[in-house]
């Protein structure tokens, strides 16, 4: 539990949002998971971000800023430290006249997705089909329908754990297939600037419903997921993840309330309750079980921390 002498140093400083203390991480995260975070925050503006980050700094206190919580897990002893979401300045979208966008990193893929539109502006029109937050695609490389959101990127701007504000040109983000550098080195993204061309805002709008029904029907939309659970592996033949589970006769099975998906085997279900140890039993399952069947090892698309905000992973 985060000390009390710890938590009246947050409430010192004269945030826009006042830290909240035993904070429940279910509304935050699509999976509904059951942690806590012994303090949560809302960061509104760059130099809260850099107060925050000198705070936890000098308290030596675990921390995470989460987004939509679309990819992210957390262990049943949820964060003893500190979650923060990034809002107000950080959920502001800017447009110039050379077609360029500077988009907050708390901005809604969807909600960039439908000002996109509007601009009659093409290219962005996968991610109406991506929960989360355009800071976190940019962090996982996000992805759907032969499209990333690196293909429309400029340059991201990320404040590093000494409260510096860099600027990264595309070259160096390092975006591969669900990765950037911001995966590998320590950054709070910021905001990040696209080039979009324009388009035909009825074309525009066909490609969204198109994509919008295509993950409605092979993907289970209404339940409690997180999304894709592994990254489709690249020494697989071209079979995805998902194909690979299902060839393995894992659809439907699952521990305790966590099921794996009968629509799309690359998707696990929360059937209502489900725990930590439920999540990863499932996991192992179906690692296991591919890689007895197929030689293949499954490697982890979701992010899961502890609860000193460390990621872990399963072999």
């Amino acid at each position: 539990m985060l000390s009390e002498q710890l938590f009246k140093v947050f409430q010192n400083f004269p945030w826009q949002s006042g830290p909240q203390k035993d904070v429940s991480l279910a509304p935050f995260t699509s999976f509904r998971c059951k942690a806590k975070a012994d303090l949560g925050l809302v960061l509104q503006t760059e130099g809260e971000l850099v107060q925050f980050l000198s705070i936890v700094k000098k308290e030596k206190t675990p921390w995470l800023i989460l987004g939509r919580g679309s990819n992210t897990l957390f262990t049943d002893r949820g964060i003893q430290g500190v979650v923060c979401w990034l809002k107000g300045n950080f959920q502001t979208i800017n447009f110039n006249t050379k077609g360029q966008l500077q988009v907050g990193a708390g901005v809604l893929n969807r909600v960039l997705s439908l000002r996109l539109k509007n601009l009659e502006l093409k290219g962005g029109e996968f991610l109406s089909t991506i929960p989360g937050s355009v800071g976190g695609s940019l962090v996982m490389n996000a992805g759907a329908f032969g499209q990333e959101i690196k293909d429309s990127i400029l340059s991201v701007r990320a404040c590093n754990l000494e409260g510096e504000i860099k600027n990264f040109p595309h070259a160096l983000c390092q975006f591969s297939y669900r990765s950037s550098v911001f995966q590998k080195e320590p950054f709070v993204l910021c905001s990040g600037d696209f080039f979009f061309e324009k388009g035909e805002k009825k074309e525009i709008e066909a490609l969204e419903k198109l994509y919008q029904q295509k993950r409605k029907s092979t993907q289970p939309t209404l339940a409690a997921t997180w999304g894709s659970v592994f990254k489709n592996p690249k020494e697989a033949d071209g079979k995805s993840a998902g194909a690979l589970i299902e060839g393995c006769g894992l659809k439907g099975k699952g521990f305790g309330q966590v099921k794996i998906s009968e629509k799309h085997a690359n998707f696990f279900e929360n059937l209502g309750d489900a725990n930590f140890s439920d999540i990863q039993q499932t996991i192992l399952l179906a690692q296991s079980a591919v890689r007895e069947k197929f030689g293949v090892q499954l490697e982890l698309e979701v992010k899961i921390y502890d609860s000193h905000a460390h990621r872990i992973d399963f072999q």
